[in-house]
């Protein structure tokens, strides 16, 4: 079973990561798995990391990592969580960079409803599907009709 579970959460879609959390915590309570929680956010453009603060980068790292630890209080974790990390770069490569580190063997992460551009260019779920060395499960997001 899973001992090693990554959640790959995106702090934008607080609907989704509850959910996202809710199946976490099932499969964790159900195998006694360890979680690591991770979100990645987009470094600034070069063109434009010229002209922020010296310390944006800290700064922005201090807040994501802020609202990343009251998402994991939040959830029904407790006492199960192993890590809550942030990343800065391209979201599928970060995500599986982490879980071969990180030793995981279980990624879970959301998807969404597809756009045509998806069709084209595959989502980050699809990537870390194709890519992973470890299981994977994408959570669909549930309920009506998808704003994305």
């Amino acid at each position: 079973m899973y001992k090693n579970i990554l959640v790959a959460i995106d702090l934008d879609d607080a609907t989704q990561n509850d959910n996202l959390m809710r199946v976490a915590s099932d499969i964790a309570g159900v195998a006694g798995s360890e979680v690591s929680i991770l979100t990645i956010a987009a470094a600034p453009p070069p063109d434009v990391s010229q002209f922020l603060p010296e310390r944006y980068e800290r700064t922005a790292f201090d807040k994501i990592t802020k609202q990343l630890e009251t998402v994991a209080a939040n959830s029904e974790l407790k006492g199960r969580i192993k890590d809550v990390s942030v990343r800065f770069g391209n979201v599928y490569q970060e995500i599986l960079a982490y879980a071969q580190k990180a030793g995981i063997d279980l990624i879970i992460v959301a998807s969404h409803r597809p756009h045509v551009s998806d069709y084209l260019l595959g989502t980050t779920a699809a990537r870390i599907v194709r890519h992973a060395s470890c299981s994977t499960l994408v959570v669909r997001q549930s309920g009506g009709p998808s704003n994305d």
